[in-house]
């Protein structure tokens, strides 16, 4: 990769201020391997809070015993049904988030409901830190068992990068770049997309998103994450199958030569 040089709009790491981003709105930054700092990525509260003990029993159980379980409390419901719908893989909206509430009715029943479906999971700043893996977290673990084998059958047909983009909640959005960068041990590029701000950072090419990298010229990316609101993004007409969001199968992004780090 070639070096950086100062006020050619692409910046080594990056400080949080306010939970924001301390660069422009074009500002690219790049994200190393190693660099991940938890307290730059979670709330004070949930970085040092303790995981309910039901929370961490449920995280750590196997798709089988979740299935044993729900089965023998809901006995109308097909366990093979249930094991079909946990594995169904879409294939276009591959990165969503959703809120579980545990809800009781007015008669007095109690259950889980299911109230939003979007494109932006948040969370994990939120989520304390105490799964016991060590040094892995919340983010590394989504990283390592979603994203990274999503890259499988794309990493050979573009000569690109990665990168995450984002318009708000900068805190997971870096962390994600960050824990990107640790899962694949390559560089990562975390590129702003606000609303209504300027994007000529950004292109399509026959479906491959480009950002503009220190002389100004283009580098493709081979996938992206993405942290940004849904009406923001550009027109699917331009950007190829990505009406919704940026990791449309994983979408693909243009990004720079990879090198060592």
């Amino acid at each position: 990769m070639r070096g950086v040089r100062e006020g050619s709009g692409v910046r080594e790491g990056g400080g949080v201020i306010g939970g924001r981003s301390s660069s422009s709105s074009t500002q690219i930054q790049i994200i190393r391997p190693g660099e991940f700092e938890p307290h730059n990525h979670w709330y004070q509260k949930a970085l040092h809070a303790t995981i309910h003990p039901m929370v961490k029993f449920f995280m750590k159980l196997s798709q089988e015993r979740m299935i044993s379980r729900y089965v023998h409390l809901h006995p109308l419901v097909d366990p093979k049904a249930l094991h079909d719908l946990l594995n169904y893989r879409c294939r276009h909206f591959v990165w969503s988030g959703a809120d579980l509430l545990n809800v009781t009715s007015l008669g007095g029943r109690r259950h889980m409901v299911l109230i939003e479906n979007n494109s932006c999971p948040s969370g994990q700043k939120s989520m304390p830190v105490g799964y016991d893996y060590g040094e892995i977290t919340g983010y590394h673990l989504l990283m390592d068992q979603t994203f990274r084998h999503s890259l499988k059958n794309l990493r050979n047909k573009i000569d690109g990068g990665l990168a995450v983009l984002y318009d708000k909640n900068y805190m997971e959005s870096s962390g994600y770049a960050h824990a990107m960068a640790d899962s694949m041990q390559e560089p990562v590029y975390l590129v702003p997309f606000y609303d209504n701000g300027e994007h000529d950072h950004v292109r399509f090419v026959d479906g491959v998103m480009w950002i503009r990298e220190l002389s100004h010229q283009p580098d493709s990316l081979q996938s992206s994450s993405e942290s940004v609101t849904p009406s923001n993004f550009p027109n699917p007409s331009e950007a190829h199958d990505t009406s919704d969001a940026v990791s449309h199968q994983p979408d693909t992004l243009h990004s720079s030569p990879k090198s060592p780090n």
